[in-house]
């Protein structure tokens, strides 16, 4: 009973902005918002800010938790598990932290990194939460223990994002001017890629079928090419440039059928692709700073973002 109850409040609430093209707002910190996710199901998004803390959002109620609170420095990204029952923080602190969803206290505080956590992700198989650093490292932690299981230079610089092929066999890592691939069970590279004349990459994305990786880079409030880039797995050669952000590309991510590409920017735009096409298909209009991070609920209704402007926003993807 309790399920449907929150189906069709959340098909309410759902409803309620899909009627209108603006976005509605979920909540706002007192300070940017760096990171959001948001839950298989949809029924929970978190959001993690230079305030120091993660809220974790009911979207039926539009309502949070109180505010999670550990760390001692900004909150850079955030992260729920495939069951959305254990969500991870990294922070400014150095420290990751993995939290009970609905606890709001520290279930393990994972230490080990000498420079902030700049991204993480939970492996495909709900086994490891894995996270990147400033230290030029990623690191394997036991979700069940807490304990590094792993560590590996991956750049030469600050690494600046990470993700999972669908099926768990990629690890893609970026960082100042290159994209690697790494084998996730051996942690031995496959390939890396670079372009000549990218300041940065702040972003990555496979589509469902692994085959195909976005990525999205530019120099923040600068001059530089700032270009949402598509390139092919198996030989790191460039499927097509998308252009038409003003600025960096921050935050890339497909819809779970991977028919579309979400972008946002520091130009302050939140942009949709189609992603086999690679043509411009709309603006979803209401930042009005920089967008940091951008999720997508996996039936593909619900996009939720989040930015400089402190807010978190829920858009219908109709």
């Amino acid at each position: 009973m309790k399920k449907i109850f929150l189906a069709i409040c959340l098909a309410s609430f759902t409803q309620l902005y899909a009627q209108n093209s603006e976005p509605k707002t979920l909540g706002e910190h007192p300070n940017v918002v760096n990171g959001v996710a948001i839950t298989n199901n949809g029924l929970k998004i978190a959001s993690g800010s230079t305030d120091e803390t993660i809220m974790v959002w009911d979207v039926a109620k539009a309502k949070a938790e109180k505010p999670y609170k550990a760390h001692t420095g900004a909150v850079n990204c955030v992260a729920f598990n495939y069951v959305g029952d254990l969500v991870a923080s990294g922070s400014d602190d150095k420290s990751a932290i993995i939290w009970k969803v609905g606890s709001g206290k520290p279930l393990f505080t994972c230490k080990g990194h000498s420079a902030p956590v700049t991204a993480l992700t939970f492996s495909t198989d709900n086994k490891f939460l894995v996270t990147a650093s400033a230290d030029k490292t990623i690191r394997f932690w036991d979700v069940k223990t807490g304990k590094m299981t792993r560590s590996i230079k991956v750049h030469d610089d600050i690494v600046t994002a990470i993700t999972y092929s669908p099926d768990g066999k990629i690890i893609a890592t970026a960082a100042a001017k290159e994209i690697k691939l790494w084998d996730a069970t051996t942690l031995k590279p496959i390939r890396t890629i670079k372009e000549e004349g990218t300041e940065s990459y702040w972003a990555l994305a496979f589509t469902k079928d692994g085959k195909t990786l976005a990525s999205g880079s530019g120099q923040r409030g600068g001059d530089g090419t700032n270009s949402l880039k598509l390139w092919k797995v198996m030989n790191g050669s460039l499927i097509k440039t998308l252009e038409g952000h003003k600025d960096a590309v921050n935050t890339v991510i497909f819809t779970t059928d991977s028919k579309l590409l979400l972008s946002g920017g520091e130009d302050n735009m939140l942009k949709v692709w189609n992603a086999a096409t690679g043509e411009f298909v709309k603006d979803l209009n209401g930042h009005t700073n920089p967008v940091r991070s951008v999720v997508v609920s996996k039936d593909g209704k619900t996009i939720a973002t989040g930015g400089f402007d402190k807010k978190i926003f829920l858009f219908a993807n109709e």
